[in-house]
């Protein structure tokens, strides 16, 4: 088997598994059985096909998803030329729409040449993510190094290999919401990993899911044991409510219902607006509300079931 370092090429015949196998190793994939995914589409150009001297293979995914690329290459036996080639890796982009849109920025390349025994050519070491997801697409070019047709077909298989984003649990930046009757607080949302939160873990298509608890203000005991609704709306980031519930804690007895508990599907037209998502909480009552939150978190209340709240990013 030859090796070259400084190309991350190497020449040898795979069968399916050797593929993944091999993909695994050079591109320095885990691929856990459960998180990863591969997708092999082929390409080709050249004389006999539609392609002049140059094809691309689109990979639609969530944001945030970790990508890696691998080709497998070659040129038809007839002739004796060998076809040098140049191999691009372009990002998902708010441009990158669908097979139709522009190429996203550029973010590897390799060069190779296109013979008649089958090529590998890997990225190795490297894996590339984007903030943008569907309907935006990851491209894999696969080009004739001067852009001029090749004297015979170039063909192969671009394989990609992805582990999308998991659930992530969200957080309201800043802590617990107290309100005051009839006043309306604004929060910003963030999702949290590793015990720490980030605003960046909520992007692109996906699904918010959202759940609420609060308590009278104790030091008000004319309510003490009372159970008072709030309306809480989940804010887009250009500042309309994309969905909203009005409803009671997720402590309240089981004949005060409905509970804060909605799910709102992230639409391609949301997911390109720059900005933060968050919440907006109304309370129309009557009583001073302590301790807002989107979770359980350290709750003193015994009856406070164990919940959280959740962005889980997807192509819808």
């Amino acid at each position: 088997m030859y090796k070259s370092i400084s190309q991350g090429v190497y020449s040898l015949r795979f069968t399916a598994a050797q593929t993944i196998a091999a993909i695994a190793l050079l591109a320095g994939l885990a691929l856990p059985v459960r998180a990863s995914e591969l997708q092999n589409k082929t390409f080709e150009f050249g004389p006999g096909t539609s392609q002049h001297h140059s094809h691309y293979r689109t990979l639609l995914v969530p944001a945030r998803t970790t990508v890696s690329v691998a080709v497998r290459l070659q040129r038809d036996s007839s002739g004796t030329t060998n076809v040098p080639v140049v191999i691009e890796v372009r990002q998902a982009s708010a441009d990158s729409v669908g097979t139709t849109g522009p190429d996203g920025p550029q973010l590897a390349t390799r060069n190779a040449t296109a013979t008649p025994t089958e090529t590998l050519v890997a990225f190795e070491n490297q894996s590339f993510t984007s903030q943008f997801g569907c309907p935006s697409t990851w491209r894999v070019r696969v080009r004739t190094s001067n852009s001029q047709q090749p004297p015979v077909r170039v063909f192969g298989t671009i394989v990609y290999a992805f582990s999308v984003p998991g659930t992530v649990n969200l957080d309201m930046e800043g802590g617990t919401q107290h309100l005051d009757p009839n006043a309306t607080a604004t929060r910003i949302l963030a999702g949290v990993s590793a015990g720490a939160s980030s605003r960046s873990l909520i992007a692109g298509t996906g699904a918010f899911r959202i759940r609420g608890k609060w308590h009278t203000d104790p030091a008000n005991l004319l309510q003490l044991n009372t159970y008072h609704r709030l309306t809480v709306a989940l804010v887009r980031p250009n500042g309309t409510v994309a969905a909203s519930e009005n409803g009671f804690s997720q402590h309240a007895p089981s004949d005060k219902t409905p509970k804060v508990n909605f799910t709102y599907t992230v639409t391609p037209q949301d997911a390109v607006m720059t900005g933060t998502w968050g919440l907006r909480i109304s309370n129309n009552s009557s009583v001073r509300i302590v301790d807002f939150d989107i979770d359980r978190g350290i709750d003193p209340n015994p009856l406070m079931p164990n919940f959280t709240s959740t962005f889980a990013a997807g192509c819808n």
